[in-house]
């Protein structure tokens, strides 16, 4: 029987974001608080990271203002 194989599912976070979407985010992010990104390829570490922290401080702060 043959056919076109099924694609792999895609990755999503806890935020809802697919893995594309959310490198998207990292990078306009990052490049609006002054980071040196490649338009493609891989997002170094430590701007990742940078990304992270902020947000996890941003959700926190959601979460005691609640």
């Amino acid at each position: 029987m043959g056919g076109d194989p099924i694609p792999e599912p895609a990755k999503v976070d806890r935020s809802g974001l697919s893995e594309r979407e959310r490198n998207r985010a990292v990078r306009a992010w990052a490049r609006k608080n002054g980071y040196a990104v490649p338009t493609k390829g891989r997002i170094p570490m430590h701007v990742r990271h940078a990304y992270e922290l902020t947000h996890k401080e941003a959700s926190e702060g959601k979460a005691a203002a609640a």
